[in-house]
């Protein structure tokens, strides 16, 4: 019977929307659906679960491997999720959305050409690209990512938020005073000291002289 119901299965597809600052939502990324344990795809829809003051579409995985685990554990019950907590989300907010934003900030990148990498629309990639740009306002002279060494000894800490799945996603960015361009990046679910120290090491590693 269970692999039978495995035969049955296929994979399960979902798009993160991002709700921004301004409250505009747009959709992000195309996302499979995997298992936050062992990482399969073999999942199935599990009605819907209550998350902060909703109810969100929930999963269960059908993984015989991840079960037979779980029961070694004393844990009856296959591993139920929803989808911020799959490991494809924690990937993507990890990786994923740390590239887009890298992206948004070149110099001369088309909204088009980010458009087709990310399989949204280029009017998407704009409301992304301003709202980031708002955020570093005081920062008129926004450039790009560096790919060599600035001149710039001191930095400035600014933040923009998306809200995904109902859960904050925090963009932390350091720019050069000198150079007013763009050296650490970082998505991230939380604020805290050790998020801020991560983007502000990975400026002076772009700058030449110590911040």
């Amino acid at each position: 019977m269970i692999k039978n119901n495995l035969k049955n299965l296929m994979e399960i597809w979902r798009i993160l929307i991002a709700m921004m600052s301004n409250d505009v939502q747009v959709p992000l990324f195309r996302m499979k659906i995997r298992c936050p344990d062992c990482e399969s795809w073999m999942v199935g829809v599990n009605g819907t679960k209550k998350s902060g003051k909703r109810r969100v579409e929930g999963f269960i995985c059908k993984n015989p491997e991840c079960l037979k685990e779980r029961y070694e554990r004393d844990l009856k019950k296959a591993r139920q999720f929803i989808i911020r907590t799959s490991h494809e989300f924690q990937e993507m907010i990890r990786d994923n959305l740390k590239d887009l934003y890298k992206d948004l900030l070149k110099k001369g990148a088309k909204n088009k050409t980010i458009a087709n990498k990310y399989s949204v629309s280029p009017s998407e990639i704009s409301v992304l690209k301003t709202d980031v740009e708002m955020a570093i306002e005081k920062h008129r002279k926004l450039d790009s990512l560096v790919k060599v060494s600035q001149p710039d000894k001191a930095i400035a800490m600014d933040e923009t938020f998306l809200e995904i799945e109902g859960k904050k996603v925090y963009i932390i960015l350091a720019v050069g005073y000198t150079t007013r361009k763009v050296l650490g990046v970082k998505g991230s679910f939380t604020r805290k000291e050790q998020d801020m120290r991560e983007v502000f090491d990975e400026a002076e590693r772009n700058t030449r002289n110590l911040i």
